[in-house]
Order: structure tokens, then sequence, then C-alpha cells
């Protein structure tokens, strides 16, 4: 009879030590693509900011477009202009107000997009030449010019040629050209890295939906791993921001210099802000998994009593 205790005793044992060795497993493997799931959101934030950012054309020629830069090109074309009417001993006023400095900034940022992207024609876009021409044309009615004779519209055409040519030398600086192989080097690499992160997040996320799992489950994993995710990003970048400051790259031109350290804490805030949106989406998950625990217990809680009520009213039939 104890022989046969003991049996049972230790055979009980043996399967509670299954039954746990069992659910640590699986315990562990729950875990990993949570994590991984993580990291891959971690590399599609950052790729994200990077790509809204430092690799994105527009973005940069808005930053290097500053009033300052508007004003010294605008200086140089209104002298090309004026230079060269002085030569041709033409009439001031054929080309009074032909340069606009808000159309000017316009088209400083196409130019500058147009050398981020290896555009052959720079001025491509741009509406320099259509304005200028109009308001040249404009000028030369007021003054009764002939608009077909060949000395106007040889002056046009060389005063259009000359203000391009400005236009073009002004806007490739050594810095804007050092900034472009930049771009162009990390780019690529960007896009790789937003390409592998989409693939991770489909990826561990299907894997989490897949396995055995209640829904209420599911969503609480893809929640905290957007939580864990959110909150290394937000520290890594704070700390990258920090360690920035204090071995900045300097430049002898002030003006670049402060370019580099406006861009780069626009950059690192463009980072927070989506790990901040990480954060949030973690939250409305975890809410969302925690709020449908909570009403399948208290479903649970109700549908109980009545399926005892049911089985004591089978007994008392039965007697």
């Amino acid at each position: 009879m104890e022989t046969t205790e003991t049996n049972e005793f230790q055979s009980r044992l043996q399967r509670r030590q299954a039954l746990k060795k069992e659910h640590q497993k699986n315990k562990k493997s729950s875990v990993a693509p949570m994590i991984w799931l993580g990291i891959m959101l971690m590399i599609g934030m950052l790729g994200l900011a990077l790509k809204q950012t430092l690799f994105s054309a527009e973005y940069i020629s808005k930053q290097i477009v500053s009033p300052n830069i508007v004003q010294q090109i605008s200086s140089e074309v209104t002298q090309t202009i004026d230079d060269y009417a002085k030569q041709l001993g033409v009439p001031a006023e054929l080309t009074e107000n032909l340069i606009n400095q808000k159309e000017l900034k316009s088209d400083i940022g196409v130019v500058i997009v147009n050398i981020y992207n290896d555009q052959s024609d720079l001025l491509s876009g741009t509406k320099v030449q259509k304005t200028i021409s109009q308001r040249i044309e404009e000028n030369a009615k007021a003054q009764h010019i002939s608009l077909q004779s060949e000395d106007y519209l040889s002056f046009k055409s060389t005063l259009l040629h000359q203000i391009n040519s400005t236009l073009k030398q002004k806007t490739q600086s050594p810095e804007i050209l050092q900034m472009q192989k930049i771009f162009h080097l990390w780019q690529k690499t960007t896009q790789i890295s937003l390409i592998v992160a989409g693939i991770g997040i489909v990826i561990f996320s299907v894997q989490i939906i897949l396995r055995e799992y209640t829904w209420v489950k599911r969503l609480k994993m893809l929640g905290f791993a957007a939580c864990w995710s959110g909150l290394s990003f937000y520290w890594l970048v704070t700390l990258v921001a920090k360690l920035y400051q204090e071995h900045a790259i300097t430049s002898q031109n002030p003006d670049v210099n402060s370019l580099i350290i406006d861009l780069s804490q626009k950059v690192f805030m463009q980072m927070k802000f989506n790990g901040v949106l990480g954060l949030i989406l973690a939250i409305v998950l975890i809410l969302i998994s925690f709020t449908l625990r909570r009403f399948g217990n208290e479903t649970q809680n109700k549908q109980i009593p009545k399926a005892a009520e049911q089985i004591i009213e089978e007994v008392e039939k039965e007697e």
C-alpha cells in the first residue's frame, strides 16, 4: 500500500516538474519574440527619424536656406544685374525690382534639393528665369523699348545667364557639397534599416499573434514590446544628445557651426518624439489588454454562479 502511494506521489512530482519545465520553456519562447520586436521597433524609429530629418533633401534645404543666406545671394544677384546694366549703359529703370527675396528663397531651396538629388540641371523646377524675364518685359514696355530688338533680346538673354550662374555658384558651397556626400552615404543605409525593421516588425508581431495565446495576452505582449522599446530609445537618444553636446563636431565657419548644432538638435528632438509616440502606442495597447482582461474576468465570474446553479438543479432533479 505504501509502495503504491509512494509511486503515485513520485508520478505526480514528475508530472509537476515536467509541467513546470514546459511552462518555463513556453515563457522563454514567448519573451524572445517580444524582445526582438522591441529591437525592430527601435531600428524603425531611428530610421524614420533620420529619414524625416537628416536624410530628407527637402528638410535639409529648409534648414540651410536661412535669412542670411537669402540676403547674401539676393545681394550677389542684384549686384550682378547692376554691374551688367552699367556695363551696357542700359536705363536703370529696365532692371528695377527684378528680385523678390521670397521667390528667391524658394528657388534657392529648389536648387539645394536638386544638388542633393544629383540633378543634372540644378535650376530644374526654379521660377527665377520666368519671373525675372516677365519683369524685364514689363519694365521694357514701360520704357517703350521694343521687345523684338536685338539689343534688348541680347541683354535679356545674357542677364538671365549671369543670374543663373551666380545662383548656381553661391548655392554650391563646400559645406553644402560636403553635407551632400554624407547624405548620399547614409541615405541608402537608412532605407535598408527601415526595410529590415518593417520586415522584422511584421514577422515578430505575427509570431506573437500565431502562438496559442488569448487576444488579451497578445495585445499585452505587443504593448510591452512597444513600451520597453520606446523607453530605451528615448533614453539612448538623450544619452547620445548629451555626449554630442560635449564632443560636438566644430568648423572654423561660425555659420556652419550654428547650422550643425541646429540640425543636430532638431534630429534629436524628432527621435525623442518618435520614442514618445512608441510609448503612447504601448500604453494604449496595455490599457486595452487590461480592460479586456478585466471585462473577461467579470464575465467569467458571472458565468460561474450560473453554471453552479444549473449543476445543483440537475442534481436535485435526479434525486
